[in-house]
């Protein structure tokens, strides 16, 4: 019998791919639907939960906790993992170049702090988490990330611009 997987945000960048990647890989696959779903329900028997909610920015301090402290009370209550996508927030200004599970989190700008409280919060509650950490994710469609509106703006006319001192 293939794994199940429960995807949080599936309509977002993250939650679409995550989606797409494990029907590809022979999971069956659950796309939370907040309208008609309730969150216990759509958990029972997933092995995974990809959480992929991804309120605006403004909304993090806010919205984050929320979210996090009902996908970890599903989570205990299914026994399922949770994956989370990371990012480099939680490291703040003057990190190491080279990047491991070892560095620490210092971030002291609002963001970051609040990515470091969700981190703590599942590994506070016990539930086991992965934390899949990239410093952007990249999608097939225009999402309007920084990626896309710096580095590769002029790219249909053959011109990349690279961020930094030329």
């Amino acid at each position: 019998m293939p794994n199940t997987v429960l995807i949080l945000g599936a309509n977002g960048r993250f939650g679409r791919h995550a989606a797409e990647a494990f029907w590809n890989s022979g999971w069956r696959v659950r796309l939370f639907d907040r309208r008609i779903d309730t969150l216990v329900d759509a958990a029972e028997g997933a092995d995974l939960i990809v959480n992929a909610w991804n309120p605006p920015y403004p909304a993090w301090q806010n919205e984050v906790p929320k979210l996090t402290s009902r996908v970890i009370a599903v989570a205990k209550s299914s026994g399922a993992t949770v994956l989370i996508p990371g990012n480099l927030y939680v490291y703040g200004k003057g990190s190491a170049k080279r990047l491991s599970p070892d560095t620490p989190h210092r971030a002291t700008n609002p963001l970051g702090r609040v990515r470091i409280e969700m981190e703590n919060a599942y590994r506070d509650a016990g539930v086991k988490t992965i934390v899949l950490r990239a410093g952007d994710f990249i999608d097939t469609e225009v999402s309007g990330n920084w990626f896309e509106s710096v580095i590769t703006v002029k790219a249909r006319k053959g011109l990349l611009v690279a961020p930094g001192h030329p």
